[in-house]
């Protein structure tokens, strides 16, 4: 129904370390056996941990049917490269080398086509630490996740783009006003991504730890 009649081509599966990575992969087979085959599917593990992250998304596609897994590139979303450019943007004392260790795609070896980055999303909205937005220019975060290539398919949250909501309302307090919205540089980004970027094969990070530049 959601695809039929709304048009919805794709999904985000919420909390999935609580049920059986097994259960996505049936669906995604049932789907697929139906002609129905989500053009992108992305599971919210949410933990840092990045070996639970790349375990989570080799058991769906184990339980996937090889037809399925040649029709759909389920992703899970990386809370670990998250947490490590919450960290650039938001502590100064942070070495933000660390970024380019951080992401499951970088620590794991997971691939890019199973995993999908973010800034900022709604489930962020305490005042500091792992459960808050990334507040000190958030713009500096996208300009790595939506340049990289490597690290998995970008995404954008939508306040980061459009502006926070103003203070009132049903939403007043849920998250912060007076953060500014960041379309142009975001939309320049884009541009750049599938301009110059879509398709690289490799990316080098020339002041990575132990550089050689």
């Amino acid at each position: 129904w959601n695809r039929s009649e709304l048009g919805v081509k794709g999904m985000r599966i919420d909390a999935v370390k609580h049920f059986s990575p097994a259960f996505v992969g049936d669906m995604l087979d049932s789907l697929h056996t139906a002609g129905i085959d989500p053009s992108m599917v992305v599971g919210e593990w949410f933990s840092t941990n990045t070996a639970e992250l790349n375990t989570w998304i080799n058991n769906v596609k184990a339980n996937m049917e090889p037809a399925t897994q040649a029709a759909v590139e389920p992703k899970v979303f990386d809370f670990s490269l998250r947490e490590n450019l919450r960290q650039a943007c938001d502590n100064g004392s942070f070495d933000v080398r660390n970024v380019f260790n951080g992401s499951l795609h970088d620590a794991a070896g997971t691939s890019g086509f199973n995993i999908m980055t973010f800034v900022n999303n709604h489930d962020f909205r305490d005042a500091s630490g792992f459960n808050s937005l990334v507040r000190n220019h958030p713009n500096l975060a996208y300009a790595y996740t939506i340049t990289n290539n490597q690290l998995g398919v970008p995404s954008i949250f939508y306040p980061d783009y459009y502006g926070y909501p103003a203070p009132s309302g049903p939403l007043y307090g849920y998250h912060p006003t007076g953060m500014p919205a960041y379309r142009t540089e975001l939309s320049n980004l884009i541009t750049a991504l599938k301009l110059y970027i879509a398709g690289s094969a490799s990316v080098d990070y020339l002041n990575r730890f132990a550089t050689p530049y």
